[in-house]
């Protein structure tokens, strides 16, 4: 058995009251038990001297016993060591209610346990036993042993670090501590304890320091700890600061310079690089005094440092003292730095110099540095030393020096760079020079060679209009004609047969065509697609309107032409066919940035799109709403021109990325749709929405009038299956059931009908369908019997009054139906009674949208005209319809 690494103890005052008591106690060889001391028998005589020395670290005042119940826990001991665990243990639980915060009875208890065989039992009592005396190391790295022993390692760490605290400078402890996180995983953990070693512990000889300095500085870099790393070099310099190399500094400056802990980096240079910083009293700067006079470089009177000082040293002194705004102290010195040596080793750090001196305001001294930069053979060639040369230059207010910097840049050096572009754009605005500008925002020259234009807008509208009116699919053989462009959507998809060898090779080639054209798409083009994108902004004026709706249309959807090929005309199938719609989007998707369904991760993508190419998605999502609202402001005349935006918005992977803007654009699809009297696609956006919708009525009000105005039967399938799972909804019975009546399927809408009507009885709605089923069957040529579905006809129109009320709506219904019965005068008599009643509604408004005046008017007008009285028809025509 692993024995307890100590027993109880008395305590001082104890032994100062009673030293017979406590001789006897320590004569007593049975009395301690302690395998990490010596069982020697003391003599009684120095006892008292020893006594700490022997029984180990203090027991802290809250657990200390008093003389009564120390000699009483000595009786446990005793019954401990004769094996009479119960009385042992009774006495420990006496001592515990009368000295709850004692650590010694829960030692003695654990020992009971552990020799009972109860292990976890003696775990829980001797970690009672360390709450209550925190300062005893034994007891931790008893519970430390055992966490080890079942692999408990983040538990063996805890208790370790218990441990430790008591005794920082034991060295063995904390490489078992360390070797513990490395077990468990904590690589991170491990090499903090080591760093914390470097201070309490440091090592032999200043090499072996800086030694291990480095290699926890590269480990902690490379876990992204710029913070410990720096501190690893830190704590070298503190313990041996005559040991460390121009490399080790080097390295710690550069890691405070990417943290931009300039007063860090400078405290750094006055410790251990010689820097010296002189007030105006001529005191010498100190940092941890003088922290607050770093905000003005007035306060300070000069800067000296060793002239041994390696360059790249210097050059970051002066950065950090440009950073600070001390730059002005070393003006002279930085000057004699810029030579065509250093030039061209440390171009990068002169430039960040340059830099610095910009953000503080300092332009002229930032001039005269980049002009020996611009001399230089090295770097008379880079970009960003022309681009920063011209924002000092502007900055300074020469703005014409800054014009030709611009230029240079665009017309020698770098004709894509973004930056010179818009710099010198956004220039050329403030000086009021806007033509000239948009010279310089068109991307046409940037754009690859060998890419047919894009056919304009109005081109394109006209096209899809042309489309529709040629469409071949009209009302009375909408299920049997197909029109030449569905031929090619077949073609183009991958419905076609497999095994079909023509079929295969040409999708083959319509494949090849698509790879050719996706390489020129313009979002491939970053620099074309800013500058398209800034140029529309620019021509966003109420003057340049005209000229705004063609680039921006040529901006967003030109890549959407490209992917549908060179016959335009496809692309009206955007609008009735679902299945082109999802090629078009998965060909774009595959050259956009990937599409993401999470928020967080949507946010990344946008991020990185904005670093890509300076143009995010809001910002694609903004320039098309302003599409839409400059064409809405032109309604009617640009119906054509909004349907096609809408529809053609709906494919764009900026739009398909975000939930929020695809449910945008969905219902703006369907509101366009509805104006344009199209309701394929209206009733396509309208089914994907149909579970987040169906609760409420205004949706099935849409869905009805796309459905009305659709030119096909794409619906009805959709439709049969919603009333098969919800036969209780009346919205979709009603639907379904005048879609079938639509149809001609009389009598099965009928049957469904009447279903309904069981279900609910009181719909007048249903009631009047039932009444239209009769009369159209009865209309029939091939019909058993007429007179039947007549008289079932009127039988519901009755219905229908009594359910409904007296109002304009049912004597209108009674009248049409007689119209169409050709019972003329009781037509004329119910059409009268129209015209003489009131429209429901509470105001005006109301009442317009409910007055069937004219309708009835009009129908009355007719029968009189056929009945031979076209004056009568004349005056009602007057009276109720001419306005």
């Amino acid at each position: 058995m692993r024995e307890m690494h100590h027993s109880t103890t008395l305590n001082n005052d104890s032994c100062r009251s009673s030293d017979s008591d406590c001789s006897s106690k320590n004569d007593d060889s049975e009395y301690t038990t302690r395998p990490r001391r010596s069982k020697r028998r003391q003599n009684p005589d120095t006892v008292g001297k020893k006594k700490l020395k022997l029984r180990g670290p203090l027991i802290s005042k809250r657990a200390r016993l008093p003389i009564e119940l120390a000699q009483y826990l000595g009786e446990a001991e005793r019954h401990l060591n004769n094996d009479e665990f119960e009385h042992a243990e009774r006495i420990c639980y006496q001592i515990i209610d009368t000295a709850p915060q004692a650590s010694q009875p829960y030692i003695v208890l654990a020992e009971i346990s552990f020799r009972r065989g109860n292990q976890e039992k003696a775990k829980e009592f001797l970690y009672q036993a360390a709450q209550r005396n925190p300062s005893d190391q034994n007891t931790w790295l008893t519970l430390m042993d055992w966490a080890e022993e079942a692999e408990d390692f983040p538990l063996a760490i805890h208790y370790a670090r218990q441990a430790l605290r008591r005794n920082r400078a034991d060295t063995s402890l904390r490489q078992r501590l360390i070797d513990l996180c490395h077990v468990a995983g904590r690589s991170r953990e491990a090499l903090q304890l080591r760093l914390a070693a470097l201070s309490v512990t440091p090592e032999s000889t200043g090499e072996e320091q800086f030694e291990v300095a480095r290699e926890l500085a590269d480990q902690f870099f490379k876990l992204l700890d710029p913070h410990n790393s720096v501190k690893a070099y830190e704590n070298a310099f503190e313990q041996y600061p005559d040991h460390g190399t121009d490399n080790d500094r080097n390295s710690a400056l550069s890691i405070m310079l990417q943290m931009k802990r300039y007063d860090q980096a400078l405290k750094f240079f006055t410790s251990f690089c010689g820097v010296k910083l002189y007030l105006n009293s001529g005191d010498l700067f100190d940092m941890d005094r003088h922290l607050s006079k770093l905000s003005s470089v007035e306060k300070f009177k000069r800067c000296e440092f060793p002239d041994n000082m390696a360059v790249e040293l210097q050059l970051k002194l002066f950065l950090i003292l440009a950073h600070l705004g001390l730059g002005p102290l070393v003006v002279s010195r930085v000057e004699s730095t810029y030579t065509n040596e250093n030039i061209t080793k440390y171009s990068d750090w002169l430039l960040d110099i340059v830099v610095a001196y910009k953000e503080k305001n300092l332009y002229s001294i930032a001039i005269q540095l980049i002009l020996k930069l611009k001399k230089s053979n090295v770097t008379c060639k880079l970009v960003q030393v022309w681009t920063l040369l011209a924002e000092c230059y502007l900055e300074a207010g020469e703005t014409e020096s800054a014009i030709k910097a611009y230029r240079h840049v665009i017309e020698n050096l770098d004709p894509r760079h973004t930056g010179a572009r818009l710099g010198l754009v956004n220039l050329l605005r403030r000086l009021g020079r806007n033509q000239e500008a948009l010279k310089f925002l068109n991307p046409s020259n940037l754009v690859q060679k060998g890419v047919k234009p894009e056919i304009s807008l109005t081109e394109q509208c006209d096209l899809i209009v042309q489309k529709r009116e040629k469409s071949p699919l009209k009302s009375s053989h909408r299920s049997t004609a197909k029109s030449f462009a569905f031929s090619d959507l077949q073609r183009t998809s991958v419905v076609g047969d497999v095994d079909s060898d023509e079929c295969s090779v040409e999708k083959v080639c319509l494949d090849s065509d698509w790879l050719d054209a996706s390489a020129n798409l313009v979002s491939r083009d970053h620099v074309a697609y800013r500058l398209a994108y800034e140029r529309c902004r620019m021509l966003d004026t109420p003057e340049s309107v005209d000229s705004f709706l063609e680039e921006a249309w040529a901006l967003l959807f030109s890549d959407v032409t490209r992917v549908c090929g060179p016959r335009f005309t496809q692309l009206a199938l955007t609008l009735d066919s679902e299945q082109h719609r999802k090629l078009v989007i998965d060909r774009l998707a595959s050259v956009a940035p990937a599409l993401t369904d999470t928020l967080s991760n949507q946010i990344d993508a946008e991020r990185s799109t904005t670093e890509t190419n300076g143009v995010s998605s809001s910002d694609i999502w903004g320039l098309f709403l302003r599409v839409v609202d400059v064409l809405r402001a032109r309604l009617p005349k640009s119906l054509p021109q909004l349907e096609t935006a809408t529809a053609w918005a709906s494919l764009l992977p900026h739009v398909q990325g975000n939930d929020l803007r695809r449910l945008a654009a969905s219902h703006l699809l369907i509101s366009s749709s509805l104006i344009a009297r199209h309701g394929t696609p209206a009733f396509l956006e309208l089914r994907k929405i149909q579970k987040q919708w169906s609760e409420y009525n205004q949706y099935w009000n849409v869905m009805n009038l796309a459905i009305t105005l659709s030119r096909d039967f794409k619906h009805c399938r959709f439709l049969d299956r919603l009333v098969t799972k919800d036969s209780l909804n009346l919205a979709i019975g009603t639907i379904a059931s005048s879609d079938t009546l639509v149809r001609g399927s009389y009598r099965y809408a009928i049957a469904r009908l009447i279903n309904m009507r069981g279900k609910f009885p009181d719909d007048a709605l249903l009631t009047l369908l039932l009444a239209v089923g009769f009369l159209s069957m009865a209309m029939q040529k091939h019909i058993g019997s007429r007179h039947l579905a007549i008289l079932q006809a009127v039988g519901f129109l009755g219905e229908y009054k009594r359910l409904r009320g007296d109002c304009q709506e049912v004597y209108y219904n009674i009248a049409r139906a007689c119209h169409q019965l050709l019972i003329t005068h009781m037509a004329i008599h119910y059409y009268e009674k129209v015209l003489a009643m009131e429209p429901i509604g509470n105001n005006p408004e109301e009442k317009s949208v409910t007055n069937l005046h004219r309708e009835a008017a009009f129908n009355l007008a007719l029968l009189y005209r056929t009945n031979g009285n076209p004056a009568m028809a004349r005056h009602i025509l007057q009276k109720y319809v001419v306005i």
